[in-house]
């Protein structure tokens, strides 16, 4: 406290002996670090609003190492364990990995490198104020600023590993970046459908034995997630449970979790034949075997799309493929959808639309389409990310540097064989990657025939989730089974919405309501789709 004292003393005491009123009215903008004044060899200049300093003077006075990749006109700052990218005209920087978006990019002037001084000042933890009087910066490195409120305790998560549920899994690493590996608790659960209830219950107790940890969200909630928190409450009656994508009974999830959010696939069958319709689609194909068809909501969605279809007049075509946990593996199912395709194509025409049931198919299935000018109207989850980047060749990583599985700290080691993943946390950020997507699905020959929704549910589910219990743990809001903070739950989607997107397009959300019961704490979100 009694440094923050003289440093403001001394800022204030320069102010006066430089006139303020005569700086203010000649525009000279003035930085002060701990109260005393920088120089600089180009001048800060003021762009949209938004104060630009030369990129190494403000990066070495805060005690951070500066690296300038001049091909890609990219800046990185490290400073103990926090790495800050800025790539200059980009509007998305990231730190530790994490995307964030900033007003005004860095730009250069007379060959010097200009950067957000608030921006990597926060970023590097240290607080910044403005004050108005005296067109003056003052960066106070005593004060820690920028950086997300903390919270009490740790939340856990409950996710599949990178290669089969990229984006639930990535969704984690954002927040790992934005609040600490000290925050955070990832639970990866291995890939076995034959023991998902036992791993679900395994995985649950380990978390039930930390008391540290004050809430769980679980993405995806397979079907066995009821029961496995059933043994949790028991052991934990005071943690927050949250369920993203539940596939169990509506009503038991309702009873059991104090937060469940969806996709509305109440009204997504309907939506998707329509969208389908809209896109030229004559023929619907519908690809999926009986392990989904045994889940309420997926078996739910396909009456649904049968119905809208007869409707339009659209002829719907229902088809078993190969299920990935039979003996033909994932490479067994993605190789029927590569034969199919052109067969279906062949036989209906190149107005058919084609949908399939199962992550791992949507990567075939987009090549195809995209090969034979077919209809592809949505993914089984709705997101610019899931497989379109791998099926155009486009790549969505900020970079493509890979960490060991086994660097991250913050794992519960449950995977037993070793694995590689990219920066998760580090896509770019979907105002980009979707006019790319756009680009070349146009220099392929089809455009208007692929369609999603603009923003990934998936990593929004997890995300808005973790930020509704942090508001929780805090006390900020309340939470309980049957009765949620709607309006703050709104307000946290649409704000990951135009951080992601850079605009806010309509998203509805509203509480599930089912044959005249409304289950309040159970959230269903629906947007309209982008056709590429």
């Amino acid at each position: 406290m009694k440094k923050r004292i003289v440093f403001c003393a001394i800022a204030i005491a320069f102010l006066f002996s430089q006139s303020p009123a005569a700086l203010a009215s000649s525009g000279q903008i003035t930085v002060l670090l701990d109260g005393r004044q920088l120089a600089f060899d180009v001048p800060p200049q003021t762009v949209n609003g938004r104060t630009l300093v030369p990129m190494r003077t403000i990066l070495t006075q805060l005690g951070a190492d500066v690296d300038w990749d001049a091909a890609t006109q990219t800046v990185t700052a490290t400073k103990g364990g926090t790495v800050v990218r800025l790539r200059i005209g980009s509007s998305f920087p990231t730190v530790n990995g994490s995307v964030m978006r900033i007003d005004q990019p860095g730009i250069i002037v007379d060959g010097r490198t200009l950067v957000p001084l608030r921006f990597v000042s926060e970023a590097l933890g240290v607080k910044v104020d403005w004050i108005e009087l005296a067109n003056t910066v003052s960066i106070d490195t005593t004060q820690s600023g920028g950086g997300a409120s903390p919270f009490p305790g740790k939340i856990a998560f409950v996710t599949k590993d990178y290669g089969h549920y990229d984006e639930e899994f990535r969704s984690v690493g954002e927040l790992v970046a934005k609040y600490g590996a000290d925050k955070i608790v990832h639970m990866v659960r291995r890939i076995n459908y034959d023991r998902d209830y036992e791993y679900m219950i395994e995985d649950l107790q380990k978390i039930a034995a930390d008391p540290d940890i004050k809430a769980v969200i679980i993405n995806k909630a397979v079907i066995g997630t009821n029961a496995a928190v059933d043994k949790l409450l028991e052991v934990r009656p005071d943690i927050l449970v949250a369920y993203c994508s539940p596939s169990e009974d509506v009503s038991e999830v309702a009873e059991r979790a104090h937060l469940s959010v969806s996709v509305d696939e109440w009204t997504r069958g309907e939506r998707i034949v329509m969208q389908a319709k809209d896109m030229g689609a004559k023929v619907f194909i519908h690809y999926s075997f009986p392990r989904h068809m045994s889940v309420p909501t997926i078996s739910m969605r396909r009456d649904d799309m049968k119905e809208a279809c007869e409707r339009e007049g659209v002829l719907f075509v229902e088809l078993t493929a190969p299920d990935p946990t039979d003996d033909v593996g994932i490479p067994g199912a993605q190789q029927f959808v590569l034969e199919d395709v052109p067969r279906q194509v062949a036989k209906y025409g190149k107005d058919t639309a084609f949908f399939a049931t199962e992550c791992v198919m949507q990567l075939p299935l987009q090549i195809k389409v995209v090969d034979e000018r077919a209809i592809y109207p949505e993914p089984c989850c709705p997101s610019p990310y899931h497989w379109f980047p791998s099926a155009l060749g486009i790549d969505d990583r900020v970079d493509d540097e890979k960490t060991p599985y086994t660097d991250y700290p913050y794992f519960y080691l449950d995977i037993d064989y070793p694995f590689y993943v990219p920066n998760f946390g580090s896509l770019i950020p979907a105002s980009e990657i979707i006019p790319e997507t756009r680009k070349v699905i146009a220099s392929k020959g089809a455009s208007g025939r692929l369609a999603t929704w603009p923003v990934s549910m998936s990593r929004m589910f997890t995300v808005v989730c973790a930020e509704y219990a942090i508001k929780w743990i805090n006390g900020e809001t309340y939470l309980d089974r049957g009765v949620v903070d709607y309006e703050l739950f709104e307000k946290l989607c649409e704000a990951y919405v135009y951080e992601n997107l850079g605009e806010s397009p309509d998203i509805d959300i509203s509480p599930l309501s089912i044959a005249g019961s409304v289950y309040n704490n159970y959230l269903v979100v629906s947007m309209d789709s982008i056709i590429f």
